[in-house]
């Protein structure tokens, strides 16, 4: 390989000026120069070849798994939802009040944190408000308990009966403690906002991991993954707008600090509890 090849494979560089008084190069301009021809102009093209060929067999591929899938394995996949009973239909519907529901807390404890307590905007990434976001670990450290309770419980109460207890208590979480935090005013104790963090993670866990195991009693084995899937494809639109929903909501309530988060709050346990009734139905 001569000198000239060498230059035409080697990397573009920054274009630098002369050396300074202590002889270090001072970069002038950073112009990215794009191959024209060579060894590395034709390995650009054979990189965009192999690319495109890869991709357009992905989609080949996935095209006609969709359509082995939607003749052989998920034929009238919409009938499990009127079976006759009912069943799997309000099952479906809790799921998409649960996860419209859920998402909304553990998405905007921090802001409310945040508006509670009067933090100023530039002092939201400083100590001053640290402990709101410490309040998702809390949250979360309580799902932990929350999910290991579940199993033990449902073992001895049943799937369904664990479900309906977890719902509920999520409603009540946030009707009688993140609520009242909200609306009782100067309220500089904290207590009322600890309390419902920990009981709504504890019991808000129970429901992520008891949703699965409900759902394979309404189904055989070898059916679960159908019925699985099913569900939570409809349960993914619930998912998709709950943040929005949830956004909209605290722009129009009109209120200072903490008080715009009342109807968010009201929305989230009327969720629950609707969840609660499909389940108990």
């Amino acid at each position: 390989m001569d000198e000239k090849d060498v230059e035409e494979f080697s990397a573009p560089s920054a274009q630098s000026s002369p050396p300074n008084e202590a002889g270090v190069p001072i970069s002038i301009d950073h112009e990215i120069s794009y191959p024209e021809g060579g060894l590395q102009g034709w390995l650009v093209v054979l990189g965009a070849f192999c690319g495109t060929a890869a991709s357009i067999g992905l989609y080949n591929t996935s095209g006609l798994f969709e359509a082995y899938m939607a003749t052989q394995l998920l034929p009238n996949d919409a009938g499990i939802f009127f079976d006759g009973t009912g069943a799997m239909a309000l099952t479906t519907a809790g799921a998409v009040l649960t996860d419209l529901a859920y998402y909304i807390p553990m998405t905007y404890i921090p802001a409310y944190y945040i508006a509670r307590q009067q933090i100023a905007s530039d002092a939201t990434s400083t100590g001053a408000a640290s402990f709101a976001y410490q309040l998702l670990a809390i949250a979360n450290g309580s799902s932990c308990v929350g999910r290991l309770l579940a199993g033990y419980i449902s073992d001895r109460l049943g799937r369904y009966n664990t479900m309906i207890i977890s719902l509920f208590l999520c409603a009540v979480s946030v009707f009688c403690f993140w609520l009242p935090d909200i609306l009782i005013p100067d309220v500089s104790n904290i207590g009322l906002l600890i309390v419902f963090v920990m009981l709504f993670g504890c019991v808000s866990g129970s429901n992520v991991s008891l949703l699965p195991v409900c759902m394979g009693q309404l189904c055989e084995t070898r059916d679960f993954g159908r019925y699985y899937a099913t569900c939570f494809s409809v349960v993914a639109f619930g998912a998709l707008i709950s943040i929005p929903v949830a956004g909209a909501l605290i722009d129009a309530v009109e209120g200072p600090g903490k008080l715009k988060f009342w109807g968010v709050a009201v929305f989230t346990g009327l969720c629950y509890a609707a969840a609660t009734l499909c389940f108990v139905w």
